[in-house]
């Protein structure tokens, strides 16, 4: 981060032959003039570089914190709700006990606890959306709880 405290902004991707994928990110006051030159507009510079700092994130090496979409950007602030929805249904079916911490090492029982879990989820499912309330679909104990 700069002297600022602010966040790096996105520049855009640099490739070479022979080289991954590399995305450059500047510092929040460095612009371009009208021939595409970068400056440094800061009082208190924390380079020497006329371009002002610079930063290079290679996205090939860490997956989990790169995923292919630059965070704050229009496409992640899309695509990241969708994402954690995923990411928090995959979690609550891994939570079944029989497919977290399985008693049995048979493939097929195994097999058969995941599809009985799937099920009961599209079950809660169905029955929330059929009652209208969509703050039970994701905990089927809640929806047991709720008065006849």
């Amino acid at each position: 981060m700069p002297l600022t405290q602010e966040h790096f902004k996105f520049d855009g991707s640099c490739k070479g032959k022979n080289r991954s994928l590399r995305y450059k990110f500047t510092c929040p006051k460095s612009h371009r003039d009208k021939n595409g030159k970068p400056y440094h507009t800061c009082e208190n510079p924390c380079t020497d570089s006329k371009s002002g700092r610079m930063t290079y994130v290679y996205p090939d090496k860490n997956f989990r914190l790169y995923p292919g979409i630059i965070r704050n950007s229009v496409e992640w602030e899309k695509t990241y709700s969708i994402r954690c929805c995923i990411e928090r249904e995959i979690a609550s079916l891994k939570s079944n006990p029989c497919i977290q911490q399985p008693k049995t090492v048979n493939t097929y029982t195994m097999r058969a606890d995941l599809y009985l879990t799937a099920i009961s989820k599209l079950i809660n499912v169905i029955l929330a959306y059929a009652i209208n309330k969509p703050e039970y679909l994701r905990s089927i104990s809640k929806l047991l709880k709720i008065p006849a």
